[in-house]
């Protein structure tokens, strides 16, 4: 399952990497199509922000099961079940800020003067 879902990932993101390129590099797109395709570029590239947790996660939890036969032998929870476990929240909760981060609209970056001036930008917030 990592493997398939860490596959999926790579691959949607060199599809975003892309279109971001050449959305917003080359000089042939208009202004006002810039815009319409931002929205769809950052939710884009923040559900394959949570795709690579999930992957890391699943893989983690993989790598736990299949390779770390302390509990099995043992039956304590040893101190490399600790780490993944460790691992895997730490993920998670990385993640959550930076969603939480992107989506607060207090924290978005306002345009400069100088952009403002030469793209014609309007604020539609």
């Amino acid at each position: 399952l990592h493997s398939w879902i860490g596959l999926s990932v790579v691959v949607f993101y060199f599809i975003q990497y892309l279109s971001g390129f050449t959305t917003f590099f080359f000089p042939g797109w208009s202004i006002p199509m810039r815009q319409l395709v931002l929205p769809f570029h950052q939710a884009f590239g923040l559900i394959i922000l949570c795709f690579v947790a999930v992957t890391a996660s699943v893989g983690i939890s993989e790598q736990a099961a299949w390779h770390h036969k302390c509990w099995t032998v043992d039956h304590v929870l040893c101190g490399e079940h600790a780490v993944s476990t460790l691992v895997g929240v730490s993920i998670l909760i990385f993640v959550t800020c930076v969603v939480a981060i992107v989506l607060n609209p207090r924290w978005r970056r306002l345009p400069l003067p100088e952009e403002e001036s030469l793209h014609h930008l309007t604020n539609t917030d």
